[in-house]
Protein backbone atom coordinates (compact mmCIF):
# COMPACT_ATOMS: atom_id res chain seq x y z
CA UNK A 1 0.00 0.00 0.00
CA UNK A 2 3.04 2.36 1.18
CA UNK A 3 4.78 1.43 -2.45
CA UNK A 4 1.42 2.46 -4.31
CA UNK A 5 0.94 5.82 -2.54
CA UNK A 6 4.50 6.81 -3.03
CA UNK A 7 4.03 6.47 -6.43
CA UNK A 8 0.69 8.29 -6.64
CA UNK A 9 2.37 10.37 -4.73
CA UNK A 10 5.16 11.31 -7.84
CA UNK A 11 2.61 10.80 -10.56
CA UNK A 12 0.87 13.98 -8.95
CA UNK A 13 4.32 15.85 -8.57
CA UNK A 14 4.70 15.33 -12.03
CA UNK A 15 1.58 16.73 -13.27
CA UNK A 16 1.83 19.67 -11.25
CA UNK A 17 5.17 20.09 -12.74
CA UNK A 18 4.18 20.14 -15.49
CA UNK A 19 1.15 22.50 -15.21
CA UNK A 20 3.32 24.74 -13.67
CA UNK A 21 6.16 24.85 -16.82
CA UNK A 22 3.04 25.01 -19.03
CA UNK A 23 1.42 28.28 -17.27
CA UNK A 24 5.12 29.72 -17.21
CA UNK A 25 5.46 29.50 -20.96
CA UNK A 26 1.83 30.92 -21.85
CA UNK A 27 2.25 34.04 -19.57
CA UNK A 28 6.01 34.18 -21.47
CA UNK A 29 4.74 34.04 -24.45
CA UNK A 30 2.41 36.49 -24.14
CA UNK A 31 4.66 39.30 -22.67
CA UNK A 32 6.54 38.87 -25.32
CA UNK A 33 3.81 39.03 -28.07
CA UNK A 34 2.30 42.40 -26.20
CA UNK A 35 5.59 43.96 -25.98
CA UNK A 36 6.03 43.55 -30.22
CA UNK A 37 2.56 44.71 -30.38
CA UNK A 38 2.53 47.48 -28.19
CA UNK A 39 6.11 48.99 -29.84
CA UNK A 40 4.50 48.72 -33.13
CA UNK A 41 1.57 50.63 -31.94
CA UNK A 42 3.73 53.10 -30.40
CA UNK A 43 5.53 53.10 -33.97
CA UNK A 44 8.31 52.84 -31.56
CA UNK A 45 11.25 50.86 -32.48
CA UNK A 46 13.65 48.35 -31.55
CA UNK A 47 16.36 51.77 -30.93
CA UNK A 48 14.19 53.40 -29.26
CA UNK A 49 12.76 50.64 -26.63
CA UNK A 50 15.82 49.54 -26.13
CA UNK A 51 17.47 52.71 -25.75
CA UNK A 52 14.53 53.63 -23.21
CA UNK A 53 15.23 50.28 -20.93
CA UNK A 54 19.07 49.86 -21.39
CA UNK A 55 19.27 47.15 -23.75
CA UNK A 56 20.41 46.70 -27.41
CA UNK A 57 17.88 46.18 -30.15
CA UNK A 58 19.39 43.10 -30.98
CA UNK A 59 18.21 41.69 -27.17
CA UNK A 60 14.86 43.51 -27.74
CA UNK A 61 14.39 41.72 -31.03
CA UNK A 62 15.60 38.57 -29.23
CA UNK A 63 12.86 38.75 -26.82
CA UNK A 64 10.24 39.90 -29.33
CA UNK A 65 10.86 37.05 -30.72
CA UNK A 66 11.21 34.18 -28.42
CA UNK A 67 14.85 33.32 -28.52
CA UNK A 68 15.75 34.54 -25.03
CA UNK A 69 13.35 34.70 -21.84
CA UNK A 70 11.79 37.79 -20.98
CA UNK A 71 13.74 39.66 -17.84
CA UNK A 72 10.86 39.86 -15.44
CA UNK A 73 13.05 43.39 -13.81
CA UNK A 74 11.84 44.74 -16.71
CA UNK A 75 8.20 44.87 -15.58
CA UNK A 76 8.48 48.61 -14.31
CA UNK A 77 10.64 49.77 -17.35
CA UNK A 78 7.82 48.81 -19.92
CA UNK A 79 5.55 49.90 -17.95
CA UNK A 80 6.19 53.44 -18.32
CA UNK A 81 7.98 52.95 -21.62
CA UNK A 82 4.71 51.30 -23.15
CA UNK A 83 2.63 53.70 -21.57
CA UNK A 84 0.30 50.52 -19.80
CA UNK A 85 -0.44 49.63 -16.23
CA UNK A 86 1.12 46.87 -14.12
CA UNK A 87 -2.39 44.89 -14.68
CA UNK A 88 -1.86 44.20 -18.68
CA UNK A 89 1.46 42.02 -17.78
Amino acid sequence: MCHFLNKMIIIVLFCLNQAIYTLKWTMYMEIKDFIKERRKQLKMSLQTLGDAISYTPQAIARFENGKVKFDIGLIDDLIKVLNVSLSTF
